[in-house]
């Protein structure tokens, strides 16, 4: 039972650490190449990212995934976008609860939808 949540608390822990590495070195002004490993890592969360998706962003929405946009993230932008609905009401949600107070690079928003 344990395993099934291991995916998405991996895939927003692994979100907390890329996007606040990343706003961190854009505020210092000091964004470098990613080494080897970081890219590495990078890749894993977007398989791990992925997977989440067609798993658990299908049950989750009641919706099958879309090849235009394979990443929980896009699924989410593009129900808060053109959604209605109980599934526009639950991305907004997520992504205004779990995502958008921790991106600092404001990539991850409701557009004002979040209240």
């Amino acid at each position: 039972m344990i395993y099934l949540i291991i995916p998405p608390v991996a895939l927003w822990l692994g979100f907390y650490v890329f996007f606040h590495i990343w706003a961190d070195q854009t505020k210092q002004n000091t964004l470098t190449a990613f080494n080897p490993v970081q890219l590495a890592i990078g890749f894993c969360f977007v398989l791990i990212d992925g997977f989440v998706d067609i798993f658990y962003g299908t049950l989750l929405f009641v919706q099958w995934p879309s090849f235009q946009r394979l990443m929980l993230s896009t699924r989410m932008d593009d129900l808060i976008r053109n959604g209605t609905g109980w599934r526009r009401w639950l991305a907004i949600q997520i992504v205004g609860r779990l995502l958008e107070p921790y991106d600092l690079t404001g990539q991850h928003t409701t557009y004002g939808a979040f209240k």
